[in-house]
């Protein structure tokens, strides 16, 4: 029910279909810094990064971080620089760190 003077949200589908293997976990994070909130989409061999172009359309990133269904993952500035991280750790005790160049652009960091 709608009171007087509140506002109302219509959603839509975009249409666009993401493809990719069975999804595990997604995260909306800025990954790239340009203010769009972008698409992190874990699923069962691999992660991929997904650009929002701020219209809420989204293109696959040419970069794929290694990943499980073993896996969990979290994102964050762990780095302290203002970039998103992301962190990625197993049932094994072992974990891996990709820290963001800036942009978008990830390199393992720490692992264990």
């Amino acid at each position: 029910m709608v009171r007087k003077g509140e506002k109302t949200c219509v959603f839509a589908s975009s249409g666009q279909k993401i493809s990719g293997s069975q999804t595990t976990a997604v995260f909306l994070q800025d990954l790239n810094g340009d203010g769009n909130l972008d698409a992190l989409i874990a699923g069962v061999e691999q992660a991929d990064i997904w650009w929002n172009d701020g219209h809420g359309i989204f293109k696959r990133s040419d970069q794929h971080l290694r990943y499980s269904n073993r896996h969990g993952l979290a994102v964050g500035d762990l780095s302290g620089d203002g970039h998103a991280d992301i962190f990625a750790g197993t049932l094994e005790e072992d974990y891996t760190v990709w820290l963001n160049q800036g942009r978008g652009t990830f390199q393992a960091g720490n692992r264990r």
